[in-house]
């Protein structure tokens, strides 16, 4: 399978050559082009980008996300949800690697294939890593950040969390 997909990408880029050739395309000026624009994006979001993951890691090494679980234990008590679920419910809309972490130690705790860990793959699968999204694809648009947007985008990441916990609570094996 992987020799496959090589073959079919040596295949595409011979195509792309031999079609710009024909049709007399200055191909390498596209390219040079694409790559010059592609550079300046990636300066212009990564201020953004830095600030984010510094905030992040930041959150997580200073042992705030344990005082914050804790702070929500109650509130999850009383909507039925699992302490043990608090840490992804929370990591996911900020990183997907911090996200990753966090359900690779659902897994060791309990298994993929306990309610826990089902309900846990579901929410990295249907959620959104909202503040990194809004940060880098608005910050390269100029577009401002509007309270209904944020709003938004954080009840859907609700809804995903109880959805995923209804979901698994009606199909019991």
């Amino acid at each position: 399978m992987n020799s496959f997909a090589s073959l079919v990408t040596i295949f595409l880029i011979l195509f792309i050559i031999v079609f710009a050739f024909f049709k007399k395309t200055p191909i390498f000026d596209y390219f040079t082009k694409g790559a010059k624009e592609g550079l300046l994006s990636t300066l212009y979001i990564a201020p953004t980008v830095i600030g984010l993951l510094t905030a992040i890691t930041m959150f997580s090494s200073s042992g705030a996300m344990d005082v914050l679980v804790n702070f929500l234990n109650p509130l999850a008590i009383k909507l039925n949800i699992p302490k043990e679920l608090l840490p992804i419910m929370i990591t996911k809309p900020l990183s997907g690697s911090g996200t990753l972490a966090v359900l690779s130690s659902i897994f060791e705790k309990f298994s993929p294939d306990s309610f826990i860990g089902k309900v846990a793959s579901v929410i990295m699968g249907s959620t959104e890593t909202t503040f990194y999204v809004l940060s880098v694809y608005l910050a390269k648009s100029k577009f401002k950040i509007g309270k209904n947007l944020l709003i938004s985008v954080l009840l859907m990441n609700i809804f995903s969390y109880f959805f995923s916990l209804v979901v698994f609570k009606i199909i019991k094996p």
